[in-house]
């Protein structure tokens, strides 16, 4: 075997030998993380009140002061988890630190085990590090990669803040943690890392038919959201069409501010931009927002993304001072994502913009959901349904989607 020949496959047998150890250090026969208990109401609410105040005060030159109990910080673990569809997560902590474990099924039978620790710092962004399996990843290979991530924003075109210019102060105690927090006002980040996914919306396209919608609504106002999706799909007919379409009728049901899920969209409409119309299905106007925001998720995040984020709204607005578990919306919710599916599937497209075009209500929503139940209390909910990971919870979605499919 001539020399160049057997330095190479001398260098593929290395290569394949370091795989292969990489491999077995890196992967698992089963999960070492259990499932965690889905989030209750009363998490979800303290969780909706933290995003809260982090949005009103991104781009306030002071950092805003967080805290989240142990119990909250595993909620929000399981949101994440399961809106990325990740099963098995948990988080632990001390005044010593926070521990995330999570484990992800790969194929055939193998798993992943990840865990990531982090470190108390009163002085700035923590210390991070983890392991893959039994490969330890630490903490300057973490650091590294969040700058790689950052360069990679800037050449995107984003003028990304680096963690230690957002995080100022965290710390841990047996009660959960304690951070203080400095969120940019500027969106160019999010729209970069929403147009980082593979299908993106076109901004150009959904801030169009976001004015074409809202100027047809001057000329001939309507109050109902059939006339308002038949307006949308006059125009669209392709998979990228449609799903701008769908993203600017959220806009005109729900709020302008719907179209960030697409980019930044807030210059483009400030000539055409209206306010509040009061649309409503079957007679609510909350059943409007929740068919069209449902859509417009699944056209622009998918409808993983969307099924989640319904869900547990509702679950949150089980407990104190919340509207109830509603059934009814979780209907209007799967149904607005059932049509996003099919508007924005290249295979299906065509036909249901046509469709589209001349829907009927009962289409959107069959009347018959309007008699699901609703209002239902966290203590209610627990007490039919357990959680939203039982059998008999999954029997009413079942329900719910006869009733839609049978419309």
């Amino acid at each position: 075997m001539p020399k160049a020949r057997r330095s190479k496959f001398r260098f593929l047998k290395w290569a394949t030998g370091l795989l292969l150890i990489l491999a077995v250090m890196m992967l698992s026969v089963s999960p070492d993380t259990p499932p965690p208990n889905p989030p209750n109401a009363s998490q979800l609410q303290r969780l909706k009140s933290v995003a809260s105040q982090l949005r009103d005060h991104a781009g306030q030159p002071k950092p805003h002061e967080v805290s989240l109990a142990w119990e909250d910080i595993q909620g929000a673990g399981a949101l994440a988890a399961r809106t990325l569809g990740i099963e098995r997560v948990q988080a632990f902590g001390d005044s010593d630190g926070a521990e995330f474990r999570a484990s992800v099924p790969i194929k055939f039978g193998l798993w992943t085990n990840v865990r990531g620790y982090v470190a108390p710092n009163p002085d700035g962004f923590p210390a991070i590090s983890g392991r893959i399996g039994w490969l330890p990843i630490p903490g300057f290979m973490v650091r590294f990669g969040i700058y790689l991530t950052e360069r990679w924003l800037i050449w995107r075109g984003v003028d990304a803040p680096m963690p230690d210019g957002v995080l100022h102060e965290i710390s841990f105690d047996k009660r959960g943690a304690f951070a203080r927090v400095r969120l940019p006002k500027d969106s160019r980040l999010y729209r970069t890392l929403n147009e980082a996914r593979s299908s993106p919306v076109d901004t150009n396209q959904v801030i169009a038919s976001y004015c074409r919608l809202a100027e047809m609504q001057r000329s001939a106002p309507a109050t109902d959201l059939v006339t308002h999706v038949r307006r949308a799909f006059s125009e669209a007919s392709d998979a990228e069409a449609n799903k701008a379409a769908l993203v600017a009728l959220a806009m005109i049901v729900v709020q302008p501010e719907v179209g960030t899920i697409a980019g930044s969209v807030r210059d483009g409409i400030a000539d055409c931009r209206i306010g509040d119309q009061g649309i409503t299905l079957l007679g609510r106007q909350d059943l409007a927002k929740h068919w069209t925001l449902s859509a417009a998720l699944t056209a622009a995040l998918g409808a993983g993304v969307s099924e989640a984020m319904g869900t547990w709204k509702e679950v949150a607005d089980s407990g104190p001072g919340g509207t109830g578990f509603s059934f009814v919306d979780l209907a209007a919710d799967r149904s607005g994502v059932e049509m996003g599916q099919k508007a924005t599937d290249p295979n299906h497209a065509e036909a249901t913009s046509t469709t589209l075009r001349t829907v009927s209500e009962h289409a959107l929503l069959p009347i018959q959901a309007l008699a699901l139940s609703e209002g239902l209390s966290a203590t209610e909910f627990e007490q039919r349904f357990v959680d939203i990971d039982s059998a008999d919870y999954a029997a009413m979605v079942a329900r719910i989607d006869r009733v839609l499919a049978e419309n």
